[in-house]
């Protein structure tokens, strides 16, 4: 017999702001209408269901466990009366209004692919209602949040005084079990038919019944108790809102009526909205206007008060504020399961019991305990509503970490990981509920991979992927891909989506010729200018305003309206249950361009997956229907013969001679000088002030060091028009009620981050374009261009990190250790000789803008980071890290790139090297001072600290990778090319210091990863998978006499070695 498919809870079911709260398992019973010759309760028949019901901040859900019945949604606005059973095992409410949802299972996945239905019952009068609570009126208006529990039991009597003729008796005590039905046929609704049921008669009644567990009726206890004080809330708001309006009416009788009053300034202003297929947001705009409205305290929209209040002013409820009150009370006891975690892993954040964060997905947050381990990132969703107890993704597959901004909330992170399929996009994308707790995270992932926050942080790379893509190294989509990336757009927010232009223009002809710059859109041109009639009349109509455009071209809207057929869920919690009419469905390429041109309100652009391989988003695979009929397939122009080939056509396009010549230019507009400011207006391409919050706010945060000189007096010299624009935005921020301003920042788009400040380069014209059948895409992450520019960058800063380092070392033992002043300007020579080379392969880095500004502040921080990386992995490691002395001391910073010295190994005399030999000692003492203090903290006394002497100091100024030795000599390999060979007899030889005794060289551009000896000689591997077959007698019998002459020692080992890499 086969298994019948789960169904998973969908948190799109739930309303916009709503929390899930708790679930428990129950059977649902409710009363079938009453046939013709039925008159009484008792004598109506029952419908039964098992399932589960969910308890969210709006509502009650009732999930059955069959997947062929619908789920039931009971808002608490709708809900009448509430009480518990006799028995104190089962709810019972009385509703106006029930929504059924339509679900299938597909792919394992719970889908919503109709609409909702509504069944609904005439409600009881207004003034029968209001005389439940008119006598209350006194207490309403001393309520506030810090009282409404104490009231609580006075309106709850209230809320359960159910009519006797509409309650019934009980199920549980029905004595008629032959009436109780096993199946909820009549229970399905019409899904297709979106349009509400509304009858006559007595609203529903349902009963919540729990098994017969003491936990169970515990639980059901709290749900009621949590749904109680919710709904209490909810009418004592409203009834607060009743008073405020009628005395503000009765105050205003014989006077002018006063204007104005909570008005907001809408991103539609001056905008002629409907036209063409596209979704406009008229209808939101209403919708979130009366939410705010209602969601908004009195004295928001009631004239200021000076002075003290009179006796008889009203309280305030905030609805939102109690809610979020009662959701800490609910999680101020969960931690995280470290039963999640397997037998050889270890927390190594500072906290135990978690981070809570909120997981972003389009259209959903789900919040939960955030924890990382040595191997996997753990995400525990609380209160869970799944399968699963966590999710987990592997630390080893980090690849990138990015910060993002959410509504104006610098507060999450986007952690890109490896796929095995390289073609996927896989990341975990968090918002945190402290923002301290994003920094705390942020320290971790950096010890975890410290290449992760590279691209992040440094300017630099950017123009490192610009000179690959102009030399044709990366594709256009990778380029804009990357660009979209860094500039903070997600594939997780919908709100921030990633932009992809409109390339072609041309949707009506038989065949498509790239060749053709006819058939190509002006990329020079924002879409709102590619009509030039319709320019005008926009020019015409917003002359008032600072900006010409009343909608953006990439909103939350227009990216559910492409993905409808793969997310038809999010359209039906964006349209409250319902899609949209099809003529403003995505129903052919041809009908939403000429929108996106001819439209007063659609300057809408291209989201990504119309250039890349998966045609899923045009075909209709879950036959979705709305009450208009099914959803077809996107209908296609005539040039493309299949959903697969009208890609492939738009794939090479985006790769065509033309948008290499021109993508440029739309760079410039998107994401570049032209995006904002004076030189915007110019050309056409200014939106409402509020969609640019974001790139505002991204500015402010961004350190100085991301700012060239230049730039930064350019600000300061910011003219008089971007001065009033940003006046505009002050104006609107602090004008607008607080929902109001969230929906327009969340709903009607943001623009990206502006990442260039100049005119973007052009591709060269040797980059040519073929045309390619087997054209693939896939994201950037994966590139290996992406890759081997990321470890190249990373790896030259860290060693001109080193470097700087070892400079300020020396230049601080120079000076404290009182060395002659002759010796002293010697090794300065010496050492800005030997770094001539490591600046000569800096050179190539130098011509980016701002490389000293990237570097500065870095520095400061290094050693703090090495430090606190040394000190994980013996305080979280559990002993010092490899080859680090027992006691805890610290070594000198790597050198970065010693290079073969032009005195050869000179000799320095005991003045020049006291001083270092000085600096080690107080710098192990120092660093010794701090781990003892630290192991304090984490360790007690199970870790024991010794205090060395220090006698001798053969200081390495790189990183040894590795050791070899034989009867006579030792041989130690570095990671930064150098050999370094001393006998037995110099190395116990402590007269011998500072070098003297090693003999360095260097073997062409090799850097090697270790070393094995064999008969005599040693075999060294090097990073590029080569052998080299090292003879050191050769190198040292030249020392035999005691004085090494380095530059002969040197010179015979290149010639001894010549010939003896070989590829492995």
């Amino acid at each position: 017999m086969d298994k019948s498919p789960a169904r998973c809870f969908n948190l799109l079911f739930l309303e916009e702001d709503e929390e899930y709260m708790d679930d428990l398992l129950v059977t649902m019973r409710r009363r079938q209408p009453a046939s013709i010759g039925q008159h009484t309760a008792s004598t109506q028949p029952l419908v039964a269901a098992r399932g589960r019901l969910r308890l969210c901040s709006k509502s009650l859900v009732f999930e059955p466990y069959s997947v062929e019945e619908p789920v039931l949604k009971f808002p608490f606005k709708k809900m009448e009366n509430a009480k518990m059973g006799a028995l104190g095992n089962e709810i019972v409410i009385k509703v106006s209004e029930v929504i059924k949802m339509k679900t299938i299972v597909h792919g394992g996945k719970t889908r919503c692919t109709s609409q909702f239905t509504y069944d609904r019952k005439n409600r009881r009068l207004l003034n029968v209602m209001n005389s439940l609570y008119s006598e209350y009126d006194e207490e309403i208006r001393s309520i506030d949040n810090s009282t409404i529990d104490q009231k609580i039991p006075l309106f709850e009597r209230i809320l359960s005084n159910f009519d006797e003729h509409e309650e019934g008796s009980s199920p549980a005590g029905s004595k008629v079990s032959g009436e109780v039905r096993t199946s909820v046929g009549d229970m399905r609704a019409s899904v297709g038919d979106v349009r509400p049921s509304v009858s006559g008669g007595a609203p529903f009644v349902y009963f919540f019944q729990c098994d017969g567990a003491a936990s169970s009726a515990k639980k059901l206890r709290e749900v009621y108790g949590i749904m109680v004080r919710i709904k209490v809330a909810m009418v004592v708001h409203e009834k607060q809102m009743e008073i405020l309006i009628r005395e503000k009416k009765r105050k205003q009788e014989g006077g002018p009526s006063a204007g104005g009053i909570g008005a907001g300034v809408g991103v539609g202003v001056g905008v002629v909205g409907g036209e063409g297929p596209l979704p406009h947001h008229a209808e939101r705009d209403s919708r979130h206007d009366r939410g705010a409205a209602a969601g908004a305290s009195p004295t928001a929209q009631s004239p200021s008060r000076s002075g003290s209040q009179p006796q008889n002013s009203i309280k305030e409820i905030h609805l939102e504020k109690y809610i979020e009150r009662m959701m800490e009370k609910l999680t101020e006891n969960i931690k995280f399961d470290i039963s999640s975690i397997g037998l050889h892993e270890r927390i190594i954040t500072n906290r135990m019991e978690g981070y809570w964060v909120f997981k972003i997905s389009p259209l959903l947050r789900t919040k939960g305990l955030l924890n990382i381990t040595n191997k996997f990132i753990y995400f525990q969703a609380n209160p869970n509503f799944t399968n699963k107890k966590e999710k987990k993704w592997k630390t080893e597959s980090i690849l990138h970490v990015f910060k993002r901004i959410i509504i104006m909330k610098p507060n999450a992170l986007e952690i890109i990981f490896d796929h095995e399929s390289k073609k996927k996009y896989s990341s975990l994308y968090v918002e945190f509920v402290q923002y301290g707790d994003r920094e705390q995270i942020i320290s971790v992932l950096k010890r975890i991979n410290p290449q992760c926050f590279f691209i992040e942080e440094n300017k630099n790379f950017v123009y490192a992927i610009q000179k690959k893509w102009e030399g044709g190294a990366i594709s256009n989509y990778e380029y804009i891909d990357f660009i979209n990336c860094i500039a903070g757009r997600s594939r997780k927010d919908f709100s921030q989506y990633p932009v992809f232009p409109w390339i072609l223009c041309d949707y009506t002809r038989e065949e498509l010729n790239l060749n053709d710059d006819s058939m190509y859109r002006n990329l020079r041109k924002p879409v709102g200018c590619l009509n030039t009639d319709r320019l005008n009349s926009l020019i015409e109509k917003m002359q008032d305003h600072d900006y010409f455009y009343g909608s953006h071209y990439s909103t939350l809207a227009y990216v559910v309206y492409f993905l409808i057929r793969l997310h038809p869920e999010c359209q039906l919690k964006l349209q409250s249950g319902k899609f949209d009419t099809l003529s403003r469905i995505f129903l052919s390429i041809e009908g939403t361009f000429n929108t996106a041109l001819n439209a007063n309100s659609s300057f809408i652009e291209l989201i990504p997956e119309f250039y890349e391989d998966n045609e899923d988003f045009l075909k209709n695979l879950l036959n979705i229907s709305s009450n208009e009929g099914n959803i077809h397939d996107v209908v296609l122009p005539k040039w493309s013969s299949s959903a697969k080939d009208f890609l492939t056509k738009m794939k090479n396009a985006l790769e065509s001679n033309y948008a290499n010549k021109h993508l440029n230019e739309w760079i410039n507009i998107i994401f570049g000088y032209k995006q904002s400011g004076q030189i915007a207006k110019e050309n056409f391409n200014l939106f409402h002030p509020l969609t640019y919050m974001h790139t505002i706010l991204n500015e402010k945060l961004s350190t100085a060091n991301y700012k060239s000189h230049r730039e930064r007096i350019r600000q300061e010299e910011e003219n008089e028009f971007e001065r009033n624009f940003n006046e505009k935005i002050k104006s609107l921020i602090t004008t607008m009620p607080s929902k109001a301003l969230k929906t327009q920042l969340h709903e009607f788009g943001q623009c990206p981050f502006q990442i260039f400040r100049e005119h973007h380069v052009c591709r060269k014209p040797s980059v040519t374009f073929r045309y390619r059948e087997d054209i693939r895409n896939a994201p950037w992450y994966y590139s290996p261009v992406f890759n081997q520019v990321l470890r190249d960058l990373f790896f030259r800063r860290k060693r001109r990190r080193d470097l700087r380092m070892r400079r300020r070392l020396l230049s601080r033992s120079a000076l404290g250790g009182g060395a002659d002043a002759s010796q002293g300007e010697g090794e300065d020579e010496d050492e800005e000789e030997g770094e001539e080379e490591e600046e000569d392969e800096e050179d190539d880095e130098e011509e980016y803008e701002d490389d000293a500004d990237d570097d500065e502040g870095e520095e400061d921080n290094y050693a703090e980071q090495e430090r606190q990386r040394r000190y994980d992995e013996v305080g979280l490691g559990g002993g010092p890290p490899h080859g680090a002395p027992p006691g805890g001391g610290a070594a000198l910073p790597d050198g970065a790139g010693e290079e073969p010295l032009r005195g050869k190994n000179k000799r320095r005399g005991p003045a020049a090297s006291a001083p270092l030999a000085q600096e080690v000692t107080h710098t192990k003492v120092t660093h010794t001072r701090r781990r003892e203090a630290e192991t304090e903290a984490y360790g007690g006394e199970y870790l024991q600290t010794y205090q060395w002497k220090l006698h001798r100091s053969d200081h390495f100024p790189c990183v040894v990778k590795g050791v070899g030795y034989n009867q006579s000599n030792v041989c130690f390999v570095c990671n930064n090319g150098f050999i370094k060979i001393i006998t037995h007899g110099d190395l116990i030889r402590s007269e011998m210091k500072n070098n003297n005794n090693l003999i360095s060289l260097k073997i062409g551009d090799e850097n090697f990863s270790c070393v094995a000896s064999a008969q005599g000689n040693y075999l060294v591997g090097t990073s590029s998978g080569n052998v080299v077959l090292l003879n050191p007698q050769s190198i040292l019998k030249v020392n035999e006499g005691g004085a090494a002459n380095s530059g002969e020692a040197a010179n015979s080992g290149e010639a001894a070695n010549s010939g003896d890499c070989s590829n492995t």
